[in-house]
């Protein structure tokens, strides 16, 4: 019998999921919650031409979506997302559980925004890590 070698993730994920990374960080210890319209209390961070908002389950996003009963599961957002911007536009649409066994890469527009995010990741939070 053959076995299933476990499908091993991409390197475009890989890299999103770095980014993802970053980006929380930085929202941790400099983003603010904010009220965003009827969608009640986010996470926002907003610095150096950059905008991320985080989606957590205290959203209930379904709530917003209506009636889901005829979709598909895998077609229903999962409890965590984290949108970013530049300013030419949305760069990055991540989804993932509580596990982090399911992510959900909606979209990620390469660019030099990926080296911009990792210098000022490093600039603004290089001695919080003895670094």
């Amino acid at each position: 019998m053959m076995q299933r070698k476990p499908k091993r993730r991409s390197a475009r994920l890989d890299d999103a999921l770095e980014m993802r990374d970053l980006i929380w960080e930085l929202m941790r210890s400099r983003g603010k919650v904010e009220r965003i319209g009827e969608y009640g209390r986010h996470l926002v961070w907003r610095e150096a031409g950059f905008e991320a908002l985080l989606r957590t389950p205290f959203q209930n996003i379904r709530e917003l979506l209506g009636d889901v009963s005829g979709l598909p599961e895998e077609a229903l957002p999962l409890p965590y997302g984290l949108d970013l911007w530049i300013p030419t536009g949305k760069v990055m649409n991540i989804e993932w559980d509580v596990r982090g066994a399911g992510v959900r890469l909606a979209a990620f527009r390469r660019g030099p925004w990926e080296q911009e995010l990792k210098a000022l990741h490093q600039r603004l939070l290089r001695g919080r890590k003895g670094g």
